[in-house]
């Protein structure tokens, strides 16, 4: 029974003290390296929007450096699978958004171009069939 209390106590130490602790004074290369982690670690989760419970993202570090996680394999995998599930659901999601925009923007571009002088448009058909509108300019359009 000590021997499970023991790790237990020194993990849930460890746990109260990263999220207690001021920042770390950086004299040491291991400080500036496992700063510098975090750092990274953080912006790769905020650029893709994933949010964090920082108390448990602390636990499961400080679990799997001490060689208890409080996860399954399974559970891990399962967990790691709906978030890889959701992630792409929000990546599509992002780039339909951005297509209609872009076509919105794309439409009112050659909209306004069209209009100007030394703008001529013309119908071109490739060999394959494909239809397209070419526009030529004179001068640099937009």
């Amino acid at each position: 029974m000590k021997s499970i209390l023991i790790p237990a106590f020194i993990a849930g130490l460890l746990v109260s003290s990263v999220c207690a602790q001021d920042k770390p004074d950086f004299t040491s290369p291991r400080q500036k390296t496992s700063y510098a982690l975090g750092m990274d670690i953080v912006a790769t989760l905020q650029r893709d929007a994933v949010e964090v419970d920082t108390k448990a993202l602390a636990a499961g570090m400080a679990d799997a450096l001490a060689g208890k996680p409080g996860l399954t394999p399974d559970q891990v995998k399962a967990v790691m699978a709906d978030l890889s599930k959701y992630m792409a659901a929000k990546g599509e999601e992002l780039r339909k958004t951005a297509a209609v925009k872009n076509l919105v923007d794309g439409r009112a571009f050659l909209a306004a171009n069209a209009t100007k002088e030394g703008v001529r448009v013309a119908a071109v058909t490739t060999p394959d069939g494909t239809s397209a509108e070419l526009r030529l300019c004179s001068t640099i359009c937009g």
